[in-house]
């Protein structure tokens, strides 16, 4: 064979392996785009189905696993788009929609434990802490205020407690009761 030939020969073998890949690449991303398109109309299980063989072919397409995370918080399942969505900031820590839906979904698990929380302890130091905090942060002071007290009583020992109620009198220009409370 001569070298004119071998390299025609490698040519076509390139040229066909492209053609291969660009062929899997288009199937691959009209799946992903079908997987999206099941998600919005509310076909959670398709959504996985497709961003699931999708990672199967690229195990590091983020946007395969954002679609995954996000067909996995459809369908109530938090913890498991927590860790597509873990597994996403990590091959791609600047990607901006893995970051969002990243904070969603910390919210959605944070409220569980809330949730947990208020269950278990309702009248627990820690659950007045977190109704209060949530009055200050609307600015409702009094409200606020009430809170604190109440976690102070559930725990009088916790500092914490002691600094936010100061904190709270002291944003009030009242020095010295926030003077007793430091």
């Amino acid at each position: 064979m001569s070298w004119r030939n071998r390299q025609r020969s490698v040519g076509r073998s390139i040229l066909t392996l492209l053609a291969f890949i660009l062929a899997v690449s288009s199937v691959s991303a009209a799946d992903l785009a079908e997987g999206t398109r099941a998600l919005y109309r509310g076909d959670f299980e398709a959504a996985v189905t497709q961003a699931e063989g999708f990672l199967k072919l690229h195990p590091r397409a983020v946007a395969a696993q954002i679609l995954l995370a996000r067909a996995h918080v459809a369908q109530g399942r938090a913890a498991d788009a927590y860790q597509e969505l873990l597994t996403a900031t990590r091959w791609d820590p600047k990607n901006i929609d893995a970051l969002y839906y990243l904070g969603r979904v910390c919210l959605i698990l944070s409220q569980q434990e809330y949730h947990q929380l208020f269950t278990m302890a309702p009248d627990s130091f820690r659950v007045h802490q977190i109704l209060a905090e949530a009055y200050a942060s609307v600015h409702d002071r009094a409200k606020a205020e009430d809170e604190y007290k109440a976690a102070l009583k559930a725990n009088p020992q916790a500092v914490e407690i002691l600094d936010a109620l100061g904190g709270l009198k002291r944003s009030s220009y009242q020095f010295d009761e926030a003077a007793k409370y430091y």
